[in-house]
């Protein structure tokens, strides 16, 4: 992975769920059982993990090389409404 970002996205019944947000290396392939196998190997506990995963091509950073995190939630929630399918 070369960036990963994690923000909150908005739910109806829960208020937040965690989307994760990958960019990848070149030729890199990553799925969520991946992304998930990984987190138990490290003995992450489950509620910390994201819900929903999306690989971008790239992360919207503010001049000083901070994730812009609301951009991605808007980004994920204006997908989802064009393919017609809840954000979360």
């Amino acid at each position: 992975m070369a960036q990963v970002a994690v923000a909150p996205v908005p739910d109806p019944v829960l208020g937040d769920r965690a989307a994760c947000f990958v960019v990848l290396h070149e030729r890199a392939t990553l799925g969520f059982e991946e992304l998930t196998r990984f987190l138990a190997e490290r003995k992450v506990a489950k509620f910390m993990w994201p819900e929903q995963f999306e690989i971008v091509a790239n992360m919207p950073m503010t001049p000083t090389r901070k994730v812009i995190k609301p951009e991605l939630v808007r980004r994920l929630l204006v997908q989802s409404e064009m393919q017609g399918r809840p954000a979360a």
